[in-house]
């Protein structure tokens, strides 16, 4: 494991990486750096605005830019003379499913030179946007937010069908789907894809539960304590599961393979993935009766 140098650090610039996911499981290192390092400056640079979304209003950033020659031309300058002057905790590159058994905050933290003991993914939504996401839920009965697909990988993807065999089997909830515009509609759900990431996270802290493939809004939900279920195939929970959820996983003799596959299609026929409608809903029901929301 390459561990950065931390020792008296003064100023922490730390480079996102990876997708919403990526950057949603590195944000409790920041809050660790300044309990551990309350003096020091944390700048954060990221690639993409989702990442952005996700940093935004977090208290322990100083600096938050993007890491482009346009909007960060000193930095972008120092970063070619002392890249070692800077973190990129891109973990994936250590491919976590062949080498470790622990979650990926963990591993972020190591890289860091931080010991993370009980990570939990931060948040930082201000009252307002979640009083929107409040009002966007106020008329359905007992809302369940789900994720039917990820742009990661299609190897984690449940079959369309499936979703619509849950949704109908439990008319007593109302499923909200939430992705990216242009997503296929699930039939019987309320379709509210094309939202941006803080609109939808901030609807967790009035729903019921939620349900969906391995991906950002399952991370999400850890920063909600949001109970719900979570379905994992060829990525494995002790990596990217979450207390919060119950994630089901079928430990197929040839996964978790998401760090071979990357993103070539399953020569097995996505057999991880082949969970049974009965099963998901049992699951998810359980969680409804037992789990609370804690945000």
């Amino acid at each position: 494991m390459l561990k950065m140098n931390t020792k008296e650090r003064k100023h922490f610039r730390i480079i996102s990486w990876g997708g919403v996911g990526d950057a949603l499981l590195l944000t409790p290192a920041f809050s660790a750096i300044k309990a551990r390092f309350p003096d020091a400056r944390l700048s954060v640079f990221y690639p993409r605005e989702p990442h952005r979304q996700i940093f935004r209003h977090n208290p322990h950033i100083d600096s938050l830019k993007k890491f482009t020659f346009g909007h960060a031309p000193l930095s972008r300058i120092r970063y070619r003379l002392r890249p070692d002057a800077f973190m990129m905790p891109a973990y994936g590159a250590l491919y976590p499913t062949k080498y470790y058994q622990k979650h990926a905050m963990k591993i972020i933290g190591e890289m860091i030179g931080l010991d993370l003991e009980s990570p939990r993914v931060e948040l930082y939504l201000q009252e307002e946007e979640l009083a929107a996401g409040d009002r966007r839920l106020a008329a359905y009965k007992s809302p369940i937010l789900m994720q039917t697909v990820t742009g990661c990988s299609a190897n984690k993807n449940w079959p369309h069908e499936k979703w619509e065999a849950l949704v109908a089997s439990m008319p007593d909830h109302t499923f909200i789907q939430l992705g990216a515009k242009g997503e296929k509609p699930v039939a019987g759900a309320v379709n509210m894809t094309g939202l941006s990431f803080r609109e939808s996270f901030a609807m967790m802290r009035s729903a019921s539960a939620f349900v969906g493939v391995e991906s950002c809004f399952a991370h999400a939900s850890n920063a909600f304590q949001l109970p719900g279920v979570a379905l994992f195939g060829p990525s494995a929970p002790v990596i990217w599961g979450h207390n919060n959820l119950t994630n089901l996983y079928r430990n197929a003799s040839c996964g978790p393979c998401l760090d071979i596959l990357l993103f070539e299609a399953c020569p097995y026929g996505n057999g991880c993935m082949n969970f049974e409608v009965a099963t998901v809903r049992e699951a998810l029901m359980k969680q409804l009766f037992t789990g609370k929301n804690t945000y």
